[in-house]
């Protein structure tokens, strides 16, 4: 390796190659924890959604809900040159959390207010 003036040694190139990754790495980094984000705030409606359907005895999953989901994202997706599989699997997997998540809500209701009791204790 070349020395320069100061005696440091010259990076090589893929050094410079492996610097340029963990800052682009940084970057997505920033917007993976974005995107977790927008998957809480996501959820929080889904939470709101679920108290309803439980109010109103409606079921957790809507088939036609679902298909409509799946249709529109990989509608959205293709306008971003996103692959419809990809777009698909990725909504399947919010959409499944977010079922799972409003089924939660007795268990969730239930600790709430065993919280809010201890805090006026």
């Amino acid at each position: 390796m070349a020395k320069r003036a100061n005696n440091q040694p010259k990076p090589t190139a893929n050094a410079k190659a492996q610097a340029k990754i963990q800052k682009l790495r940084k970057r997505i980094d920033l917007i993976d924890k974005k995107i977790l984000l927008l998957v809480r705030c996501r959820m929080n409606v889904v939470l709101m959604i679920g108290k309803v359907k439980q109010a109103h005895s409606i079921a957790w999953v809507q088939k036609n809900r679902l298909a409509e989901i799946l249709r529109v994202r990989k509608r959205w997706g293709k306008q971003l040159s996103l692959k419809g599989e990809g777009v698909e699997k990725l909504f399947g997997v919010l959409h499944d959390e977010s079922v799972r998540f409003q089924k939660q809500i007795p268990l969730e209701k239930v600790k709430v207010e065993r919280n809010r009791k201890r805090a006026l204790k």
